[in-house]
């Protein structure tokens, strides 16, 4: 976030004392063609009724308006624009809208947190996954089945629907897993990583990592697609294409 945020601001100071404006700005029946073209197309605009044939939730991480305004100026300034004018595709949909990302706890919020918040409809604690505010933060024996949060994936695969999880991340990673799982932490990715937090044997049988959580409700999926194979092969055991050890104590 942050390097995209420095590169957006070189790209912006590095083009102010040499942007070459198309002609046509200094017009202004160009200025006002526009609003009024953008104010007929918005009036002619219908609501769509018909029931969705499919669903999308498509997830920038971290994709803020600054990442995107910097990716706007660069795809034009490839093209041998300015860039300032250009609109990413998705710019283009009927309906935009923003949203918050804080969570309960914390005006900065993390993948985690805000994952609750878009999978469930519900705002709960940063650094958590799919449970509510019942749960404390890293600590396993306050979790309970009760605070589960049901993601509206979950909701779809019960009312029928073909459901499936796709990411450039690891499946165990925070936004991929608040599709499926429950975790007073976000790091409990394998056991070995829930293991090093919880100290107690016992309590391990109620905090399951999210690999195992994935393997015990991902039958309920029709797609996973994916990274973070180390989190579900065991330490004993080579990665077939890296050659690194797999994460599992359990074997």
């Amino acid at each position: 976030m942050f390097k995209l945020f420095i590169l957006g601001f070189v790209l912006l100071t590095c083009t102010i004392t040499e942007l070459r404006s198309d002609p046509a700005w200094f017009n202004k029946d160009y200025w006002l063609k526009q609003g009024l073209d953008a104010i007929k197309a918005a009036k002619a605009r219908k609501p769509i009724e018909k029931k969705a044939k499919n669903g999308i939730l498509f997830i920038g991480d971290g994709m803020s308006q600054t990442t995107i305004t910097t990716a706007r100026i660069m795809n034009g300034q490839n093209n041998g624009r300015t860039g300032m004018e250009e609109f990413l595709h998705f710019e283009t949909f009927p309906s935009l809208g923003l949203l918050k990302t804080y969570t309960v706890d914390k005006m900065i919020a993390d993948s985690a947190g805000t994952g609750i918040g878009y999978h469930t409809g519900i705002k709960s604690y940063r650094g958590m996954i799919g449970v509510d505010t019942t749960v404390q933060y890293k600590n396993c024996s306050s979790y309970h089945t009760g605070a589960d949060l049901k993601s509206y994936i979950v909701h779809a695969f019960e009312a029928g629907k073909k459901v499936g999880v796709v990411s450039t991340a690891r499946l165990t990673n925070a936004s991929p897993a608040n599709a499926y799982a429950h975790s007073a932490h976000r790091r409990w990715e394998s056991d070995k990583e829930r293991n090093e937090n919880v100290p107690e044997p016992n309590l391990r049988l109620r905090c399951k990592d999210m690999a195992v959580q994935l393997l015990e409700k991902g039958i309920n999926f029709n797609v996973f697609l994916g990274g973070g194979r180390r989190n579900f092969l065991p330490n004993s055991t080579a990665d077939p294409e890296y050659g690194t050890k797999g994460y599992r104590e359990d074997d």
